[in-house]
């Protein structure tokens, strides 16, 4: 007896059948993809196609900054700065910057008054000029030049009629020159305000007398330091000034010719 089935009944064994022929390669594939990772495969889970893990693969692998850096790296900040700029080199042996000089010497001294009156004699002398560089070997500042004669003699017509004291001091502005700024060999001059004040053996009073005066020199310094030099020079200075002394007039004139030791930072 042929048992004879219906037409939907067919329809859905072979749909389960079909699905059964399908479903066991991927089920088996399964097994051996989770034995291969370690893990116990999961058969209820249906296997990814293989398009979508071609498209997916890009976005899983890192790059190659993110690799370098780690998953909790931070973004970088640069904060280096420009280099330091290098140290300014100090200058020695060069006549710049801050000037001092202090000259000491001896020399020839005169003084010339009204009525042919004139003193004369050995004289000390002393010098401090302070001043500044405004271009290396160029020295401009303020000077202060004194000549001193402890026992000066005096004399009227040619005939000796005493002694004294007589100074002439300077003060003002001068400049001073180095032909070559890392030389020693130098030249200058200064003018300003003078004073001649002149003690006579005997007299009732001293006088005073003031107006202007100048000198010029010519010498070297030798470096014995980074900024110290010692040296010699020659100066020449001369002085006119007047006073009054009863209601009438007195001039008074000096000149000095001096060989100096000087000191010089500079």
């Amino acid at each position: 007896m042929i048992e004879r089935r219906r037409p939907g009944v067919q329809i859905l064994a072979a749909v389960i059948a079909g699905g059964l022929s399908l479903s066991a390669p991927a089920f088996a594939q399964g097994w051996e993809d989770a034995a291969a990772a370690g893990e116990p495969a999961q058969p209820d889970e249906a296997q990814p196609a293989p398009a979508a893990e071609s498209r997916s693969a890009p976005a899983a692998e890192p790059t190659k900054a993110a690799a370098s850096q780690g998953p909790d790296a931070k973004p970088k900040i640069d904060v280096t700065g420009p280099p330091p700029e290098p140290p300014v080199a100090r200058s020695f042996h060069v006549h710049d910057g801050f000037y001092l000089r202090i000259n000491l010497g001896i020399g020839a001294y005169g003084a010339k008054y009204e009525n042919d009156v004139t003193a004369g004699g050995g004289a000390l002398s002393l010098d401090a000029l302070v001043g500044g560089t405004p271009t290396p070997g160029l020295v401009l500042g303020g000077a202060l030049l004194a000549d001193h004669v402890q026992k000066a003699t005096v004399e009227q017509d040619g005939r000796d009629v005493g002694d004294a004291i007589v100074e002439t001091g300077m003060f003002g502005a001068f400049i001073d020159g180095f032909p070559d700024a890392k030389g020693g060999f130098h030249l200058g001059g200064a003018l300003g305000f003078a004073n001649i004040h002149t003690d006579v053996d005997g007299a009732d009073e001293a006088r005073d007398d003031t107006g202007f005066g100048g000198a010029v020199w010519v010498g070297y310094d030798a470096w014995v330091g980074d900024e110290w030099s010692l040296g010699a020079l020659l100066r020449v200075s001369a002085a006119i000034g007047k006073s009054e002394k009863d209601g009438q007039d007195r001039d008074a004139e000096s000149r000095a010719l001096t060989l100096m030791f000087t000191a010089l930072y500079h």
